[in-house]
């Protein structure tokens, strides 16, 4: 358990020319960039791993409904990491009118506004009151930790996967755990192995991850972007361009 370790490295430093990377990911982690690759491609190689670990563990089978509640880029890595396995529908939550329109364009099968609908209750309706096999949080929010609760069918999983400020805390109902079965996990960061399997899929583009990038900036619009993705979120990945 890699991701675990008390003492991992970690590269630290963006938006400068130079610095130095611990050996260890030299050693274990580094790679070339195949021709026909585009910078923008393999830049996404660090949060893309994290979501290779996360769908590895939340078991996607052939033929499953997968909701997942958070349409931002790791939301749409989710997407295409689900349907590249086998899911059958993918319904995609999230408060943002700009982010779903925007999923429709990339083969989700269903999108919920969560701002004018009930997810729990809209979910209900599109499975037949059963609920999905799969849910992932790619959403830092307690309220939506508590709401995928409610989502999981029964017997099935819910993947915490996207953190929410340290100290927070949620509610679920007990039954939901007990006579329901439902299985909770969380995943945090990566493997090495996930880490060769996200930069396979990349290389290959079995997954494109071309069009999570939806802007481009200059460096010295860095502040702006900052601050379309805080505010507005009518951004998915915003490539800053030196």
């Amino acid at each position: 358990m890699f991701q675990l370790c008390s003492n991992k490295k970690f590269n630290y430093g963006a938006y400068q020319e130079y610095y130095l990377i611990p050996k260890e990911v030299v050693r274990i982690n580094m790679f070339k960039i195949p021709n026909g690759i585009t910078f923008e491609e393999a830049a996404q190689l660090e949060p893309f791993y994290c979501a290779v670990f996360g769908a590895a563990l939340s078991n996607i089978e052939f033929g499953d409904t997968v909701a997942i509640l958070g349409a931002g880029a790791q939301g749409l890595y989710f997407l295409k990491l689900a349907k590249l396995v086998g899911a059958s529908r993918v319904i995609m939550m999230d408060y943002f009118t700009y982010r779903l329109d925007y999923v429709k364009k990339l083969g989700v099968d269903e999108v919920v506004n969560n701002r004018s609908e009930d997810g729990n209750e809209r979910l209900r309706e599109l499975t037949d009151v059963r609920g999905a096999e799969v849910v992932i949080v790619a959403a830092g929010a307690p309220t939506a930790w508590e709401d995928a609760v409610k989502m999981a069918a029964r017997g099935d999983l819910v993947n915490k996967y996207a953190g929410c400020t340290p100290g927070s805390t949620l509610t679920i109902p007990t039954e939901r755990i007990h006579y329901d079965m439902v299985k909770i996990i969380g995943t945090y960061h990566t493997t090495p192995e996930c880490v060769h399997r996200a930069w396979h899929l990349i290389k290959t583009r079995a997954v494109d991850l071309r069009p999570i990038v939806t802007h481009r900036m200059p460096l010295d619009a860095i502040q702006k972007a900052f601050e379309l993705l805080a505010t507005s979120k009518e951004a998915i990945k915003i490539a800053i361009l030196p």
